[in-house]
């Protein structure tokens, strides 16, 4: 899709519609009829403006938007890359822009790394404008969004990925190691946890090397961030 206005007339828009701000919106979506679809609709409320309609990510980027779109739709699927792939890219350019992912792919892992990449949403196909706009509306008031049903995949992937890293973290230590790690998470300084094993203070300094190494962490308080973040 060409732009038909200058950056200065999208600019002037921006604040001289009836609600003093239009939202501009980008849609990268390879189904010409879903993206047709979400142009014709979005373009009618009068609400938003459409500064970009691209089926590849390649298209995306010869669009060479110079003004920073509000939100960004965002395929899954795109004809020349997965959309998840590309979230950093895009907010290298476009920073403050909200991604919301579109897609059909209940997949929870996909889920989990779209939002690492910086999603703020999820949208799944088939879908209604009206879920479309509530999803927009619920951005612009809280800086994100997800269904509560999305939002329960993503805790119990994000729980069952925590239980995994907590096994290999206990299963890297010697029971002397993880002796010591408890003690250490409990505030125990070095000379205590010596007194308490009834080992010399040196013992507990080289075991605790084996730990940092082990566990890959430089310091005491990393050491102690990591072990909570996985409890």
């Amino acid at each position: 899709m060409h732009r038909a206005n200058s950056s200065v007339t999208l600019f002037n828009e921006h604040f001289n519609s009836k609600n003093h701000k239009m939202t501009f919106i980008s849609i990268l979506e390879d189904n010409l009829f879903q993206r047709e679809a979400l142009e014709s609709y979005l373009n009618a409320t009068g609400r938003y403006k459409i500064l970009s309609s691209s089926s590849s990510y390649k298209e995306f980027v010869a669009e060479k938007i110079e003004i920073q779109p509000d939100f960004i739709l965002l395929d899954v699927h795109l004809e020349d890359a997965l959309g998840i792939d590309l979230i950093r890219n895009i907010k290298q350019t476009y920073d403050s822009s909200n991604i919301i992912i579109v897609t059909g792919d209940t997949n929870k892992e996909l889920l989990l790394k779209a939002m690492e990449n910086g999603a703020c949403a999820f949208i799944y196909k088939p879908f209604s404008m009206t879920e479309l706009e509530k999803t927009i509306d619920q951005i612009n008031l809280t800086g994100s969004f997800l269904e509560p049903q999305v939002l329960t995949k993503l805790l119990g992937l994000i729980n069952e990925k925590k239980k995994v890293d907590r096994m290999v973290f206990n299963d890297v230590l010697t029971t002397r190691e993880e002796q010591i790690l408890e003690l250490i998470t409990k505030g125990n300084k070095y000379k205590d946890i010596a007194k308490l094993l009834n080992i010399s203070f040196h013992t507990v300094n080289f075991h605790l090397k084996n730990v940092y190494q082990k566990t890959n962490v430089n310091s005491k308080a990393e050491l102690v961030a990591k072990y909570f973040n996985l409890k």
